[in-house]
């Protein structure tokens, strides 16, 4: 058990060797991944799961949240952030079928202007369009959502969620890979963050 989240008693295998930039200060920027989801519902656990594999990892300019639910107070670390990835479980994914990284499109709330909506809950966009109203930008952010069955109070991480999360964490690991390569601009050469 990992704070509270039910794994399998299979460890992550990611090779982490030789995926390191060579000079960490030419990352482009930071990523977040915030991890959400109810780690006493089975399956619901998984992008905690997630969050905390990828925080035990300790790369350069990562951070990584797991919470239960999404709050408006995320927004803060949002907005310190380049990129964000949200992760969910999500029970009508094909297990099967491709896991990608879908962008996340703010949205104005029904009826209203495109000021945020205050809940004690959030959506990832409406995250979003709350740190565009307080910061006046946000981050460029995406949702991994993945594939889940079984919800059952006090359950582990089915074989399905299991094998998603091992997949949303390769995801996450590319990602940051491709980002945090110094940036070739065509005019003025390699540009670092």
């Amino acid at each position: 058990m990992l704070h509270g989240v039910k794994t399998s008693t299979r460890e992550m295998h990611i090779p982490l060797s030789g995926l390191f930039p060579h000079n960490p200060e030419q990352a482009t920027g930071s990523l977040l991944v915030i991890g959400y989801g109810n780690d006493l519902r089975g399956d619901d656990a998984v992008g905690p799961w997630v969050a905390h594999t990828v925080a035990a990892w300790n790369l350069p300019a990562v951070e990584s949240i797991s919470v239960q639910q999404l709050t408006p107070e995320l927004a803060i670390a949002i907005a310190q952030a380049s990129y964000v990835i949200f992760v969910d479980s999500c029970v009508n994914a094909d297990p099967a079928g491709p896991l990608a990284l879908e962008p996340i499109v703010m949205t104005p709330p029904p009826g209203r202007a495109a000021g945020p909506a205050l809940h004690h809950t959030c959506e990832p966009s409406a995250l979003l369009n709350l740190t565009q109203a307080v910061d006046g930008h946000h981050p460029l952010a995406w949702l991994l959502q993945v594939p889940s069955e079984d919800y059952g109070l006090g359950r582990p991480l089915s074989q399905t969620a299991a094998a998603g999360g091992d997949r949303a964490l390769r995801i996450i690991l590319a990602f940051w890979q491709h980002h945090q390569q110094p940036r070739e601009h065509p005019d003025q050469g390699p540009v670092h963050a």
